[in-house]
């Protein structure tokens, strides 16, 4: 089995979803032969909180690591430790020190690489506060995988790849950023690094239309380098005669923002863009499924249930997950009732609960008190027209439920962390977090 989770890949620009570049092929391709999610919902709009998501298959409230010096609940279930469980060797490896092993993503894998650190052959091209990183990159994932695959054991393999593009830096190798990029652009985001695009998102340098076209260009030219890596992955499967039986996943941890609403990246709001990511899944060909697409809401936080259910998993003893088996929804007639609850990545985060095309935003600004605003996604599919959450019956039940998770939503289970190191610190500033 394979899982592989592209960083801050938007589903709005992915083809197979109606993006009109040509960024995803090997995806699409797959999502072809198999099960592909139309609204696929990250519970939040970052890493930290997402991807431990993920593992758990609880809310981030829920699990507690929504702030760094948190860390997964060790005497919680992962999805890595749910597969060891059941006699699977576990194989992780990962290019975001936000889903790496100081927040818990560790958990039950036999073999858990971070790619950000210098060994195996990674050179040290970072140097911050005196510590020597590795730049990640898809291209390091290849051998990673030759090295697992050339491991000699008899039980099933899982690998879990979490390849950092198509997030910042948006600095592909030259073939994929000139897909795009107008030749004739010499502005300040030319190269996309972090450290021109972090002053445009606090207004230092507001970006013109064609700085905004060309940071798309850019990153949807990352995308196509991703996914590209993602045909290697695949391919070398097929070369090892895996590929057939294989269940195979692609997904993401969170979007990323284009000025839809005024903001670029992601963290900071509850918006569509920053929330919705591809989900495929590729079933081993004995299993005879027919490819389908599913419009029903769902999230990458639903696959530790999902797999249970299609690999005859025992469910880990206590489990009290808030995701839900993927074939449990796509059964399931009539409206689309799935609520799941959102928070950014803030101190004093603001929440939403979407159910179906019924969203709910409280923005808890501390200035101004709590604001509350409604959308009808199935009529404001972009939501640019808010609805007073007091002319909706169902806006106010929502609010009233929000006002109410805030409130628990300190009881989390997490563990104590430790402090980031301040090389660690410039090390996450490399990528964009200003924190």
């Amino acid at each position: 089995m394979v899982l592989v989770l592209l960083d801050a890949l938007a589903a709005s620009h992915v083809s197979h979803l109606g993006y009109e570049r040509c960024t995803t092929p090997n995806l699409d391709r797959l999502a072809a032969t198999g099960l592909t999610c139309r609204n696929a919902l990250a519970p939040a709009p970052y890493t930290l909180a997402s991807v431990s998501s993920l593992m758990s298959a609880r809310l981030p409230d829920r699990h507690g690591v929504v702030q760094r010096k948190t860390t997964l609940d060790p005497s919680g279930v992962t999805l890595a430790e749910c597969l060891q469980a059941a006699g699977w060797r576990t194989f992780g490896a990962v290019s975001n020190f936000n889903g790496g092993a100081l927040y818990g993503c560790a958990q039950g894998f036999d073999d858990f690489t971070e790619v950000f650190r210098v060994a195996d052959g990674r050179t040290a091209d970072v140097y911050e506060g005196g510590q020597a990183y590795h730049q990640a990159r898809a291209s390091d994932f290849p051998p990673i995988l030759e090295r697992w695959l050339a491991s000699k054991d008899e039980r099933a393999p899982f690998f879990y790849l979490h390849i950092l593009e198509p997030h910042e830096p948006y600095d592909p190798p030259s073939c994929f950023r000139e897909l795009w990029l107008d030749p004739a652009y010499t502005g300040p985001f030319a190269h996309g690094d972090s450290a021109s695009l972090t002053p445009m998102r606090h207004d230092h340098h507001p970006a013109d239309e064609a700085d905004r076209e060309a940071v798309r260009a850019l990153y949807d030219g990352n995308l196509a380098y991703a996914d590209w890596m993602l045909g290697r992955v695949l391919g070398r499967l097929r070369e090892a005669g895996l590929y057939d039986e294989a269940l195979v996943i692609v997904t993401s941890d969170h979007g990323e923002a284009f000025w839809e609403h005024g903001e670029q990246g992601h963290n900071t709001t509850l918006y569509t863009e920053m929330l919705r990511v591809p989900l495929v899944v590729k079933f081993p060909s004995s299993w005879k499924r027919a490819p389908e697409v599913l419009d029903r809401t769902v999230s990458p936080m639903d696959l530790m249930p999902s797999l249970c259910q299609w690999l005859d998993l025992p469910v880990p003893p206590g489990a009290e997950w808030d995701g839900v088996p993927i074939d449990d929804t796509r059964a399931e007639s009539g409206v689309d009732r799935r609520r799941i609850v959102l928070r950014t990545n803030d101190k004093h985060a603001d929440f939403g609960l979407c159910e179906g095309p019924w969203k709910t935003i409280v923005d808890r600004d501390q200035t101004a008190g709590a604001k509350v605003t409604a959308f009808d996604l199935a009529l404001d599919p972009g939501e640019l027209h808010p609805i007073a959450h007091t002319e909706s019956e169902r806006a106010k039940e929502h609010a009233t439920f929000l006002f109410e998770y805030v409130k628990l939503a300190t009881l989390g289970r997490s563990a104590e962390g430790r402090d980031l190191t301040e090389s660690e610190r410039a090390m996450l500033q490399k990528l964009g977090y200003a924190e």
